[in-house]
């Protein structure tokens, strides 16, 4: 066991924790199959693909499906299925200006929503019935899930768990990498405008 420690104990030049390297070896289907000195070149190639896909997720977003020169190609790829989810076909263009009419008050929008209502920009309308969303949001959610971030919910008083930036229980929520520490957590705090100083934590 300690040849396979060592192992992955390599992986830490690409700031990864240990636990990253665990679950790599989870993913490659190798955690009952921890004596090494019997593992080829499959196994090691099984490893690193796996720690690449667990250390560097990668969502690929199809951009600008708007464009007729731009739909074929993108249809041709999601067909092919190579790259699995990995694949969004999105709009940045209709969701911004989806946005901004909303903010307008010119029509009722949902983020990743397939509709509108209201007087929409021109075209928009046409895309969401084509794609059905812009997009946008189905690539951001994809990326962020890939990265199986950790939720931390810091409160400013135990007893209502009032949010620590926000009002109401657990308003507060901040997403962070794996193995993040308080200090981490303080300093997410000190950034988005909240005052003090450090000087104790208590987790539940």
């Amino acid at each position: 066991m300690l040849a396979l420690d060592r192992l992955l104990d390599l992986f830490n030049g690409y700031r990864a924790s240990n636990a990253t390297a665990r679950r790599a070896l989870e993913v490659a289907g190798l955690e009952k199959e921890r004596n090494i000195s019997g593992w080829g070149k499959d196994q090691l190639h099984r490893l690193v693909a796996a720690f690449l896909e667990v250390r560097f997720p990668t969502v690929v977003a199809l951009n600008k499906c708007d464009r007729p020169s731009a739909k074929q190609r993108v249809t041709e790829l999601l067909a092919d299925g190579a790259a699995g989810d990995d694949l969004v076909p999105c709009c940045a263009r209709v969701e911004a200006a989806l946005v901004v009419a909303r903010a307008n008050g010119s029509l009722a929008y949902e983020d990743g929503a397939g509709a509108f209502n209201g007087d929409g920009p021109a075209g928009a309308a046409d895309y969401l019935t084509e794609w059905g969303t812009t997009g946008v949001l189905d690539a951001i959610s994809r990326a962020v899930a890939g990265a199986r971030p950790v939720h931390a919910y810091p409160v400013a008083d135990l007893g209502s768990l009032r949010g620590a930036l926000s009002p109401g229980p657990l308003a507060t929520c901040l997403a962070f990498r794996r193995g993040a520490t308080v200090e981490d957590v303080f300093i997410a705090l000190k950034r988005r405008g909240g005052g003090g100083d450090f000087v104790r934590a208590d987790a539940l």
